[in-house]
């Protein structure tokens, strides 16, 4: 990560655009949704992107949702932003949440979250936007990291907000508060101030007020520091986990029903740390790509269970279990994860476990011998395959368009094709923000296919895991 010098706004402009050119975040000429709150932060975000639109030929649009928790300011806020994209000739799109939805039981704050992305998720494939930006800054990253840190969580949580998640991109992230307050106030940026940021009521608002001040008189720059300090911590986890998926791969069979079998024959004598990523991978494997209520221990447990006598089992949440038979862990699903859809992200390049198998991307290099005989194999021009590319399982409503057969559902595929019933939940499709791409194995779609005029291409291999 760069250490930025702010010694001009200008220069601060620039250094935005090249993080963003550096993490290829926002491609040229491509659609990008501005989420707009209405503060300081989302009102310099769409500033700065709409000044560097032009050059970079990107489509903007203005997405704001209103949850309704404040009373006329939350809709005062609405109007802001309303008239901020009118200012900018910008597309608006907007909506405002039901005030019921915060009389029911649970956390107020997760299911805004949810809501706000489930709406800026509409919105985006609505106006063609591959890309949503979101307002994200330095501080934001270090209240999160310190948040995180006084709860104890593993690495995966000390990874704090990931520039890119999915079609989500955060292009402030290395930027500090007081850089962003700076170019609002030369500009002479109007915004709006939520009152509630400045209540102490939450450990975040605490943190913010209290917390990072004393950091700062302690090292200067500290907000910046952290935010360093956690993109190392998220690249060490990317490896880590990356290379425990491997590793899994390597000593993984399914067995005749849903569980799976690990064999531990080769990873006892891994570190103890790699154990106990393999261990979360196999979970996370199981349960369809959702870790919900898995802690560390569960994986110490584990991990416990596979060096020792122990013959277990350990107990898993929702009633999911794993036990030892010799040198064998076997992962019995809950019956909530048996046969549970399932989504994994896909960088590219990258790969990915799933449940019956992994995907396996890389980038075309020049003069690369391109195989299309192989069904498990696949190959994409990457200027027209979109963003947010995943391997999932199939959904109701999905199609797959077919070279000279035209658009099909991917319900009807599976039963031309005769694939038992009990085996297509199972079936990975590659999926992106123009649909489905590839269902390895079966069928390539036509979407992305190349041509001779294509200079990058990207490739794909599947790689099934057999029944034991």
């Amino acid at each position: 990560m760069a250490v930025f010098i702010w010694r001009s706004l200008s220069l601060l402009l620039r250094e935005i655009g090249q993080f963003i050119r550096s993490r290829v975040l926002i491609p040229e000429g491509s659609g990008v949704l501005v989420a707009v709150s209405g503060g300081v932060d989302s009102v310099v975000l769409l500033h700065v992107l709409s000044r560097l639109a032009n050059k970079h030929r990107w489509r903007l649009a203005v997405g704001h949702v209103n949850h309704a928790m404040r009373g006329e300011a939350a809709d005062e806020d609405e109007a802001f932003v309303r008239d901020l994209a009118a200012t900018l000739k910008l597309p608006f799109r907007s909506v405002r949440l039901d005030p019921e939805l915060w009389k029911s039981p649970g956390n107020k704050q997760e299911k805004a979250r949810r809501e706000r992305y489930r709406w800026l998720r509409t919105w985006a494939k609505e106006e063609r936007c591959e890309s949503i930006a979101t307002a994200h800054q330095a501080d934001d990253q270090a209240e999160t990291e310190l948040d995180r840190l006084i709860r104890g969580t593993g690495l995966d949580g000390l990874g704090g907000i990931p520039v890119r998640q999915g079609c989500i991109v955060r292009p402030l992230l290395e930027t500090p508060r007081a850089a962003i307050l700076d170019y609002a106030q030369f500009k002479k940026l109007a915004w709006r101030e939520d009152a509630t940021n400045a209540a102490l009521a939450y450990t975040r608002s605490r943190i913010r007020h209290e917390v990072l001040p004393v950091l700062e008189t302690l090292r200067a720059g500290a907000a910046e520091r952290i935010a360093q300090a956690t993109e190392r911590l998220a690249e060490a986890g990317e490896a880590l986990r990356a290379a425990a998926a491997i590793l899994l791969q390597q000593n993984l069979t399914q067995g005749v029903g849903a569980e799976w079998r690990v064999d531990t024959e080769r990873l006892l004598s891994l570190p103890i740390g790699l154990r106990l990523a393999i261990w979360r991978e196999a979970l996370r494997l199981m349960r369809g790509g959702a870790l919900r209520r898995i802690s560390a221990a569960h994986c110490y447990a584990i991990d416990h269970l596979a060096t020792s006598n122990a013959m277990g089992p350990v107990a898993l949440p929702d009633d999911g279990r794993v036990e030892r038979a010799g040198g064998t862990l076997i992962f019995y699903p809950s019956p909530e994860d048996n046969g549970a859809s399932y989504e994994f992200e896909l960088d590219i390049p990258g790969d990915v476990a799933f449940p019956g198998g992994s995907l396996m991307s890389w980038r075309a290099s020049e003069g690369e011998e391109l195989v299309f005989t192989d069904p498990n194999q696949a190959y994409f021009d990457a200027e027209a395959m979109g963003e947010a590319i995943v391997v999932r399982s199939r959904r109701a409503g999905d199609w797959i368009a077919l070279p000279k057969v035209g658009r099909k559902s991917v319900a009807r595929l599976f039963s031309d094709l005769k694939v038992p019933h009990s085996h297509r939940d199972r079936i990975p499709l590659v999926v992106s923000s123009v649909g489905v791409l590839w269902a390895p194995g079966l069928r390539r779609s036509q979407l992305a296919m190349v041509t001779e005029k294509n200079h990058r291409i990207v490739g794909m291999k599947f790689c099934r895991k057999l029944s034991k």
